[in-house]
């Protein structure tokens, strides 16, 4: 019988994080649910803690070698049948009521393809940093009110209010999850939040926190900014993005903050350049900038605008 709800859990060398993590999948009050963990060949090989539930909503597909986060994430949920789709963290966690507070919505309104809600943030212990959870919050969440949005581009891709790691339940058939570039190695969920806003119809915010996110101090993101090979990187990956949706008409609303964003990141681009010293490259880049016009005026117009919203 086919589950109303695919949970997806990309996993990679978290095995002392992820058990905790399935348990909260299966504790939830919804039990309509498959559970796909999708190992991107972690050196420890998590199968036999998948085994040791005895669980056959969970299955565990194990990458080969490294696929990279979001070609993983992709591949998981080409195997979800569900009629919705939830990415949890494999670090992070649920409170038993999650599914049960955000499938409601999305079952009682067919136009609504995301229901979200804001997260408690936890330490690598468990314990709750009442002080993160509250700046995240007010920074991401601020002032929106519960309940149906609709054309929702400012909420996902200005605002960044909805978590799509961990706090977001999603209408798998509404977003086509293979426009996702799989070799994105930054700024997956904000790919997922704009393949939502872009369908034009709405979404649903429920404003208690019931899910957990971990604080890792040694997470992938920080690891990733340790060179100034792996910032340009970064840069070049988000500059690739943000001309996406600056490019998309499905999401105009938005185009101006894509603008600053494309902007932001052409600039750390050329820094980048100049710290590494290639100082032609730099000069033929900086003139491509000016010429596409991803860097001028109105893209600094942009920058004191958002910067002072």
């Amino acid at each position: 019988m086919t589950p109303v709800v695919s949970v997806i859990i990309p996993t990679f060398n978290r095995l002392q994080f992820l058990r905790a993590a399935i348990n909260s999948v299966l504790k939830q009050s919804f039990r309509d649910i498959e559970v796909i963990v999708q190992d991107n060949a972690s050196v420890e090989d998590p199968t036999p803690l998948v085994a040791a539930l005895a669980d056959p909503r969970v299955r565990i597909f194990r990458n080969a070698s490294n696929i990279g986060q979001t070609a993983n994430i992709v591949t998981a949920c080409a195997r979800a049948v569900g009629k919705y789709i939830a990415i949890l963290g494999d670090d992070d966690l649920w409170q038993p009521d999650f599914l049960a507070t955000l499938v409601p919505p999305l079952e009682q309104d067919p136009e609504i393809v995301v229901s979200f809600c804001p997260h408690d943030v936890i330490d690598q212990h468990g314990r709750l940093d009442a002080e993160l959870t509250d700046a995240c919050n007010r920074r991401f969440r601020d002032g929106l009110t519960e309940g149906v949005h609709a054309s929702f581009v400012d909420i996902a891709l200005i605002r960044r209010s909805i978590c799509v790691i961990s706090a977001a339940v999603f209408r798998r058939e509404a977003l086509d999850w293979q426009l996702m570039p799989k070799d994105l190695p930054y700024m997956s969920d904000v790919y997922v939040s704009y393949l939502a806003a872009r369908t034009g119809k709405r979404c649903y915010y429920h404003s208690a926190n019931l899910a957990q996110r971990r604080e890792m101090v040694e997470s992938a993101s920080v690891e990733a900014t340790a060179s100034v090979q792996n910032k340009e990187t970064i840069a070049r990956a988000a500059m690739a993005c943000w001309d996406t949706l600056f490019r998309d008409s499905a999401v105009a609303d938005g185009r101006h903050y894509f603008a600053m964003k494309r902007a932001d990141n052409a600039i750390r681009i050329l820094l980048c350049g100049l710290w590494l010293r290639r100082w032609g490259v730099v000069l033929r880049e900086f003139a491509l900038f000016l010429q596409r016009g991803v860097i001028g005026p109105r893209a600094l117009l942009y920058h004191l605008r958002y910067g002072l919203h």
